[in-house]
């Protein structure tokens, strides 16, 4: 089954590492990052990454902090608490 991805551009303006606390499914323990996103429109958004969802280069580049200053197409799942990360691609700056 297909998922109904949402995309958002926006640069990552914060990142908190977490841990998977639901003993029920078997990521239990995993770590993930909840990520909030600067949308172009000044709207801010909740992103969770997941490194069982991600390309493992994906999940370095969220691990090591290289996104600093960076804009983003976002493809995410729309879920009632925030998104789940897909992918991304950069985004060229405009001016540059």
């Amino acid at each position: 089954m297909t998922k109904n991805l949402s995309e958002l551009i926006g640069k990552i303006i914060s990142k908190q590492p977490k841990e998977v606390r639901d003993k029920r499914i078997p990521f239990y323990g995993n770590l993930y990052y909840r990520l909030k996103v600067l949308a172009e429109n000044e709207e801010t958004h909740i992103f969770f990454v997941y490194s069982n969802l991600v390309n493992q280069t994906l999940w370095r580049a969220i691990t090591n902090s290289h996104y600093a200053d960076k804009r983003y197409l976002f493809r995410a799942e729309k879920k009632k608490n925030g998104f789940i990360l897909h992918n991304w691609q950069e985004l060229k700056e405009e001016n540059a």
